[in-house]
């Protein structure tokens, strides 16, 4: 079952509701990591890009449903190459970086997050047609 967080937020125009590509993939002390870059402008102050802000943005743009489809997308991935691969062992989550507002010593314009495992395996059997919705 999909968390709150992933409910679709913003404006909904089901025609292009997401577009893009993870724009990287790194392994860093053994585990993999989803990168992306975001220039969205959250406001003229950096204090615009604390965790609240970009939790505003995250939620408005969908960003949570696009990063849990990227990581089941990476999942597969990693599981066809890994034959002992384990969610906790090797991925180590998401990292959005709103450009904006990243500043030298400070953790402004850097989200985080590692997607629960079992939401990404229910949303992986429902891309597969494998998970029935609960009445």
């Amino acid at each position: 079952m999909l968390s709150e967080d992933t409910k679709l937020g913003g404006e909904i125009d089901n025609e292009g509701l997401m577009t893009g590509f993870i724009d990287l993939v790194f392994k860093h002390n053994g585990k993999y990591y989803i990168l992306d870059w975001k220039s969205n402008h959250l406001g003229n102050s950096v204090d615009n890009y604390d965790m609240a802000g970009m939790e505003t943005a995250m939620t408005g743009s969908n960003y949570h449903l696009q990063y849990k489809i990227y990581t089941v997308a990476l999942i597969r991935w990693l599981k066809s190459r890994i034959s002992d691969f384990d969610y906790e062992k090797h991925f180590g989550g998401i990292i959005y970086v709103f450009l904006r507002g990243v500043r030298k010593g400070s953790d402004t314009g850097i989200y985080t997050s590692l997607p629960d495992k079992n939401e990404i395996d229910d949303l992986d059997k429902a891309f597969r047609g494998e998970l029935q919705e609960a009445d």
